[in-house]
This record gives structure tokens, sequence and C-alpha cells, in this order.
């Protein structure tokens, strides 16, 4: 079944800009091939949104379109979510998760020989991002590519400036968040007042449930087990 592609803010002409910029770099740092283990850096390049727990990887080399080593399990929301080629998207198998030996960045290293970069220069970011779940690295995976691939190097920081189509995007954003502000602003602080009287009872009604079924009682207005004010949420 073919997998359609997600709308995407913005089109694929930006993204190939990206990828060549980055290409610029790599060129005048004599890179061959670069690395990009961090979340929020494949998502710029690629606009990938998924939030996934296994390792996975950006590889940039001499192609228009970067490939994209992810779970197996992973594939489809990355077909989905990015303006990357299916093909660009490879999967590696489970035979790389939950071994002491081996992780999904041996997947990575694996695909590097293959394409026949494994002693070439290879640029990786190795502190690139800010936790394990955003595909932090840890010292034993940097190690792990210093010791198979002989010539890797860190390449952390290769941000590109932003490009006048990402530039009005964002004041796009800021216009929004400026007319939320002053819509709010507008609002008498008596409607405000109320608004926030609903918000608490409907917070109180939601945990009077959410305590009735920690007791396992099927509707709390037939079982009242506690009295209105001291119910077992308030008790800790």
């Amino acid at each position: 079944m073919t997998i359609k592609k997600a709308p995407q803010p913005f089109p694929r002409a930006e993204y190939l800009r990206r990828m060549a910029a980055i290409k610029k770099e790599m060129v005048r740092r004599e890179i061959d091939a670069l690395v990009v283990p961090s979340s929020s850096n494949i998502t710029y390049l690629t606009e990938n949104c998924a939030r996934i727990f296994s390792l996975h990887a950006l590889v940039r080399a001499d192609k228009e379109e970067p490939a994209l080593i992810v779970r197996v399990i992973d594939v489809s929301a990355f077909v989905y979510l990015t303006f990357l080629d299916a093909g660009h998207i490879i999967g590696y198998s489970d035979d790389y998760v939950g071994k002491a030996d081996k992780n999904g960045y041996d997947a990575v290293i694996d695909f590097l020989h293959q394409e026949g970069l494994g002693n070439r220069m290879v640029g990786v970011e190795f502190n690139g991002s800010r936790g394990l779940i955003w595909g932090m690295m840890t010292i034993a995976s940097a190690e792990k590519f210093k010791a198979r691939l002989p010539n890797a190097v860190d390449c952390t920081r290769l941000r590109i400036v932003k490009s006048d189509l990402e530039i009005d995007v964002i004041r796009d954003a800021a216009s929004i968040a400026d007319a939320a502000i002053l819509r709010a602003a507008e609002v008498p602080w008596s409607k405000r007042s109320r608004r926030r009287r609903r918000d608490r009872c409907g917070a109180k009604s939601a945990e009077r449930r959410a305590a009735s079924l920690l007791l396992g009682c099927s509707r709390l207005c037939e079982r009242r087990p506690y009295g209105r004010t001291s119910h077992p949420l308030e008790r800790g």
C-alpha cells in the first residue's frame, strides 16, 4: 500500500535548499558524509515530527536526498511525515535492538560501509541534542563510531542561516501569538473569573471521576466512600 505524504509547512524546494547549504559546508570542511542523530536537526532537515524511542540518524552524502536510518517498525511514520522518498528511508531490524553489544548506531555504521564510506571522512554530530529520547549520543556510542569509522570527526555545529521563507513563517507565528495576547487582554476580568471558576469546577469533577476509578467505583454519584472535601486524591 502506498503511503501518502502528510501536509508540510514548507515546499520540497525549501528542504532541498537546506540540504544544499549543508552540503556546501561539508565541502568546506572536506567531509564526505554527515551523520545527524539529533531529532531536532532531523526535523529541521526533513520535517519529521515523529517522536520515537529507538536510535535513528540522518546520513547526508552525495545524493540529492539524504538517507534516514530508523527502526523498521517506524519506517511508515517517517515516510508519511518527511519530504523524503520512501526509498531513502531505511529500516533496520530488531536484531539491533535490546542487545548489549550493538544498537541502532551499528546499523548506521553498517550502512556507511555498504555505501563505500567507511574509510572516508565522516562527520558525526556527537553532541547535538538534549536527552536520550531526542537522540543524544552516549560516550559508548561515540567511541563505537570512532572505532568503526577511522576518519570520523566531530561536526556538531552545522546549522545554517535561515531563509527568507523561514523568516516569513516565524513572523506569521509571532503575529498569531500577538493577536492571541491582545484578544486575551480585551476579555473583561469578570468573564475571566467566571471562566476560571468553571475550569476549577471541571478539574474537580475530573479529579473525582479519577478517584472513583481508583476505588473501583463505577458511578461516583451512587457511591460516596469519602466526603465532599476529603477524597483520596487529597489525602496523599
